[in-house]
């Protein structure tokens, strides 16, 4: 091979790389993808969004029988330790909003145990929490007090989901619905 030609392979090569990791740096883990399907399953149909917004890139929303919002659940990737995915559901709850489930499926991308703790850590007794009370009034996540640097950083991302999630839940955003599946 001549010295263009290995530059051509080499410049493909590298291009495919940072491609590659620019898609997994941005995206959002098949895990928790499943997950949010699998919570849907207390909807009949779903929409969802991808590409919903520079910061939450995934979002999708479940619909009771009459066509209103029952649930919804917002996506994003960040860096702690290690780039994981944080997923926040919300579900509606006699009339308040609380929230139903906070995970981050890919928490084993942290190999360090002690560091997956502390990350962990910030999502205790975040479930069944009030983010939005019987008059509609939003009440703030807040994981500060005694919090380390990252579990302030992964509270605030989650307020700002369920933030945008109230939003969408609050009104149709027109997304085309689809039956859940039921497995």
């Amino acid at each position: 091979m001549n010295k263009i030609g290995r530059r051509s392979t080499t410049l493909l090569v590298l291009a495919t790389l940072v491609t590659s990791l620019a898609v997994y740096a941005g995206g959002i883990v098949k895990q928790a993808v499943d997950a949010a399907h699998w919570i849907l399953k207390q909807s009949t149909t779903y929409s969802e969004k991808e590409n919903y917004s520079k910061v939450i890139p995934h979002v999708l929303l479940g619909y009771d029988a009459n066509g209103d919002t029952l649930q919804g659940i917002a996506m994003r990737s960040f860096k702690t330790y290690e780039r994981v995915t944080a997923l926040i559901a919300l579900k509606r709850q006699d009339d308040q909003i609380v929230i139903d489930v906070v995970d981050i499926p890919d928490i084993g991308v942290i190999k360090d145990i002690g560091k997956q703790l502390k990350v962990l850590d910030a999502l205790k007794g975040v479930s069944g929490t009030v983010v939005q009370d019987a008059s509609g009034k939003r009440i703030p996540i807040d994981g500060v007090t005694g919090a380390t640097r990252y579990q302030k950083r992964i509270s605030l991302y989650l307020d700002k989901m369920a933030e945008a999630l109230l939003q969408e839940m609050k009104q149709d955003p027109g997304w085309s619905r689809k039956p859940v599946k039921k497995q």
